[in-house]
């Protein structure tokens, strides 16, 4: 079970994840790219969509075919694969800035807001001061008026005018009595709208999102001492390194983990399915001439001719084609001859063997 886990589901799960990330970096940076050229955003999202496709076959493609493909082949796709990342991360750079820049804006526009509501409530705090000073000068008014009207001597006849005095003097504080009531009504006017503009201004505090999507970054600015432009870049920067980067080097990691679960495998001249390594074994023809003396008298030639009638037949029994039936057959006959032929020298050394 493990070892099937290994073999087929671990490099499907690693080919799907390769996937999934190039796909989300793909999108990500024709959106990107598609703001920074709004004006053919069309034509944008075609170009950038077929290059982030051709980038994952020619990543593909070099891992594959890298000892077959010519010098300059492999550097001008390796170029291009790295330009084609960069394409990209400046893409995902672009989608990114420009999603931070957009909430920026909102908090720009709700700060403003907020300050409007505080320069209202500043105004009407000092016009309220300005009221509560008028009312307290009308109040020592009122308090003089009353001390002089309880100040004045009353007789039973009209001495120096005590009378018209007094009449004067209550005129005076009705009056007064009068100003302090409208501007006390004006104080709690001002104190009615102080209230419904904290009030309002509470709620368009509150109300806004923008402060739960830039909470962590202004935490993170906090604690970095850096500003939030700042702090925001170098986190987009972050993410832009390991984004792309990543997906093609899951890409390589699909083909390579496919590549050791399903090897590559060729027929030998018996028919058999062997698997290629990296230094494949060169067969090569048996060549009397070539075959060192002390091999010759070791190997068992008679066995080896019997192996090959035995294969011959095989391959005659078999589902090949005729032509490659032929060629398969030719082949070993040529073995077949040059064994013989070493076969019989051997046999005639060893009839002109004297032995004494």
């Amino acid at each position: 079970m493990f070892s099937f886990l290994r073999k087929i589901i671990f490099p499907l799960i690693i080919a799907v994840t390769a996937l999934a990330i190039s796909g989300s970096a793909a999108t990500f940076s024709v959106i990107g790219l598609s703001k920074l050229f709004a004006g053919a955003a069309t034509a944008v999202i075609i170009m950038t969509g077929t290059l982030e496709a051709s980038k994952l076959v020619v990543a593909s493609l070099l891992h594959q075919y890298w000892s077959s493909l010519n010098k300059l082949l492999k550097v001008y796709l390796t170029l291009a694969v790295l330009v084609l990342i960069m394409i990209t991360s400046m893409g995902i750079y672009g989608y990114l800035s420009a999603a931070y820049q957009e909430t920026a804006n909102k908090e720009g526009i709700t700060q403003k807001e907020l300050a409007i509501y505080d320069s209202k409530i500043e105004n009407y705090k000092n016009q309220k001061s300005t009221r509560e000073e008028t009312a307290n000068s009308v109040q020592e008014r009122i308090t003089q008026l009353n001390e002089g009207i309880n100040n004045i001597e009353y007789s039973w006849v009209d001495r120096d005018g005590a009378g018209d005095q007094r009449e004067l003097l209550s005129t005076q504080l009705e009056l007064a009595n009068e100003e302090y009531l409208r501007v006390s009504n004006d104080i709690s006017k001002l104190d009615s709208t102080i209230l419904a503009l904290e009030n309002e201004r509470f709620e368009t505090e509150i109300s806004s999102d923008v402060a739960a999507e830039l909470g962590p970054l202004k935490y993170i600015s906090k604690i970095s001492g850096w500003d939030m432009d700042k702090t925001v870049n170098i986190l987009i920067l972050i993410i832009v390194f390991v984004f792309d980067p990543l997906a093609i080097c899951l890409v390589l990691a699909a083909n390579f983990a496919f590549g050791q679960a399903f090897p590559k495998k060729r027929e030998n001249i018996y028919g058999e399915k062997v698997v290629i390594t990296q230094s494949p074994i060169v067969e090569l023809e048996t060549d009397p001439e070539d075959l060192p003396d002390l091999g010759e008298k070791k190997r068992n030639l008679e066995a080896e001719i019997t192996q090959i009638n035995q294969s011959i037949e095989q391959i005659k029994k078999s589902n090949f084609a005729s032509s490659e039936m032929n060629s398969k057959i030719q082949e070993l006959q040529k073995q077949k001859q040059s064994l013989t032929k070493l076969f019989k020298q051997r046999k005639n050394d060893d009839d002109l063997t004297i032995t004494y």
